[in-house]
């Protein structure tokens, strides 16, 4: 799939791939201060933002939709960072293609499969509140992004996620809203995206990764844990981890500052940012 994307900046390419529900306008901020050292390229994900629908909505699809991407844009030696299902993303992505990077960078989201634990099971059941609540609302009769989040405040709580949520409601010219989002395929596929790295399954993989990684945690989630230091060694031995005070599963968004310095003190460690 050939995928929308921004682009901003010269020099080592940088691919940052956002999360569920996100888009690349959600990182522009962050690409803006990265700009003056690095060639910035947003992709809006599969099935998000101004990208094709598909009813496939897998890390395998979204991996080969980032290959696209680096082929059709000859990025070589890049640094990859993803949020959360991009962070997913960017590993399937690493282990199969090592050869394209230089760096990866995950963000609060570790390579564990989650499917039938009880962390994954509790977090499905978030995810499936916040689908079957996009789904209800009755967009063809919506007369206003402020009538939308009074009805989303009944079952979704937190005012800053109904926020980030309706940046997915786009305003056609003619007045009338519709999703950006392909609701039908994430809700369709909302296990996939809880699925993980599964080390000897896949003779294309290439197991362990040995480019150097970095993993941010935000200090207030609990998308990555101590028990997934396994995992994260078994895939990602080169890796450290960062936890950012105060944030929480967004923390590029909660702590920008922080966050920026915790990437570019690894890049600069790594002797690429110039």
């Amino acid at each position: 799939m050939k995928l929308f994307f921004r682009e901003t900046g010269t020099g080592t390419p940088l691919v940052i791939l956002h999360g569920l529900y996100g888009m690349s306008d959600n990182w522009l901020s962050i690409a803006r201060e990265l700009a003056p050292h690095f060639r910035v390229i947003l992709p809006d994900m599969r099935n998000h933002g101004h990208s094709p629908h598909d009813q496939e909505h897998s890390y395998q699809a979204m991996r080969e939709d980032i290959a696209r991407l680096f082929e059709d844009m000859k990025l070589e030696n890049a640094i990859l960072m993803g949020h959360s299902m991009g962070g997913k993303t960017a590993m399937f992505f690493a282990v199969r293609y090592p050869e394209k990077l230089s760096r990866l960078i995950v963000v609060d989201i570790a390579p564990a499969d989650l499917r039938n634990t009880p962390r994954g099971k509790m977090h499905e059941l978030q995810h499936k509140t916040i689908v079957e609540s996009l789904l209800k609302l009755d967009i063809e009769h919506l007369q206003s992004r402020q009538e939308a989040d009074r009805a989303l405040s009944e079952t979704i709580a937190s005012l800053p996620v109904r926020q980030f949520l309706l940046k997915n409601l786009h305003r056609r010219s003619d007045g009338t809203f519709t999703w950006l989002l392909n609701l039908k395929a994430l809700s369709e596929n909302l296990s996939s995206v809880l699925d993980g790295l599964h080390p000897g399954t896949d003779p294309e993989e290439k197991y362990p990764v040995v480019i150097p990684t970095l993993f941010i945690k935000g200090e207030l989630s609990h998308y990555i844990e101590p028990e997934d230091e396994e995992s994260i060694r078994n895939v990602l031995p080169h890796s450290v981890l960062s936890v950012i005070q105060g944030a929480g599963h967004w923390v590029h968004a909660e702590q920008p500052e922080q966050f920026l310095k915790v990437v570019s003190d690894f890049i600069r460690n790594n002797k690429i940012l110039k």
